[in-house]
């Protein structure tokens, strides 16, 4: 057997091993691969499996799988890799994979989280050295990448991305760029990348070198500390369903443990969009919540989807659509006293 490269290693209770592997174990090809194997303390060695193939057994990840990193939680165990299979139609460039196995629920799918959209080759270009960490079930991960993102060029920059419910990838973020969407650090760029993270917050530091004065014209370290996106609560609609003299009043609680505000609250009405005000604009601590609201009369007849989103400058937000409320046409009432006799 034929070990190469790159590869993780974890010790808690249990032993947990990942590493990059051209041996053609379970019919995985004599391509690199991504190997794991556990040892639990009251079991011994587990059998070695191939997370990068995508069913056991099987020769789909024909191209090279590498420099693995590994992170564990509660038993759960999570896998990103440098991959250049064309999984997914990212066409063959080299890709980051991630794969996770939850305890008691077996080894989830693989998936590309360097394309922002599954199925897209947005990203064509190197994606490189990822690391990841998991806090409480939350997932961060960076890499250094080549890929002319959001006209960027096509210098290497650090991207960053997270998962914070356990099944919805953020929007990558260019962290290494000091305005986002802006190219301001340019070849030979940025590279290696290594992230920590404490209550939440991922600090992240990489290799550096810039021909910009102020650098010194040699390699440096540099440092971001990763903005964590906003969060919205929609308390629903008051009231629920109603008629033609119904005025209904459609709210949203903000919270963002930066402090940061949100560039506008949107209230979008079966695809109309109005922007909500805040109940207490005095109040400039958004970490602990704050309410907007919007007030507004709809047509009769109609069934509304609604749902809030906002920006904090760094993430996008939006709420799941609702389909809720109802307006109904009021039946006309005749409100006179009935006259039985004429004079």
């Amino acid at each position: 057997m034929l070990c190469f490269g790159h590869g993780a290693f974890r010790r808690l209770s249990n032993i947990y091993v990942a590493w990059e592997d051209y041996s053609n174990l379970f019919n995985s090809g004599f391509d690199r691969d991504i190997f794991i194997r556990t040892n639990l303390s009251s079991a011994g060695w587990q059998d070695l499996q191939v997370v990068s193939e995508p069913v056991q057994g099987s020769n789909t990840s024909l191209n090279a799988s590498k420099r693995v990193d590994l992170a564990v939680e509660n038993g759960n165990i999570y896998l990103v890799w440098e991959d250049t299979n064309d999984f997914f139609n990212c066409m063959g460039d080299s890709d980051i994979f991630y794969r996770c196995f939850l305890f008691g629920g077996g080894w989830a799918d693989i998936q590309v989280i360097s394309e922002n959209v599954t199925g897209k080759n947005f990203n064509n270009d190197a994606s490189l050295f990822t690391e990841l960490v998991v806090e409480n079930g939350n997932i961060y991960v960076v890499w250094q990448d080549s890929s002319d993102w959001d006209n960027l060029e096509k210098d290497d920059d650090i991207f960053y991305r997270c998962n914070l419910s356990g099944s919805n990838w953020e929007d990558i973020q260019i962290i290494s760029e000091p305005t986002l969407t802006q190219s301001r650090m340019i070849t030979p760029g940025n590279t290696n990348p290594s992230i920590a993270v404490d209550g939440g917050k991922c600090h992240v530091v990489w290799e550096y070198f810039n021909t910009s004065s102020w650098a010194g014209y040699n390699i440096d370290v540099a440092y971001r500390c990763t903005f964590l996106p906003p969060n919205l609560i929609s308390p629903g609609v008051t009231p629920s369903i109603g008629n033609t003299r119904t005025k209904f009043n459609f709210t949203v609680i903000y919270s963002d443990m930066d402090n940061e505000p949100p560039m506008a609250m949107v209230l979008n009405i079966s695809n109309n969009e109005y922007l909500m005000l805040e109940s207490d604009p005095a109040d400039m601590n958004y970490r602990n919540g704050k309410s907007y609201y919007y007030n507004t009369s709809l047509d009769i007849g109609n069934s509304y989807t609604y749902f809030f989103r906002c920006s904090d400058g760094y993430y996008n937000r939006a709420t799941t659509p609702v389909n809720e409320p109802e307006v109904l046409n009021t039946p006309p009432e005749i409100v006179t006293v009935d006259i039985e006799t004429a004079l």
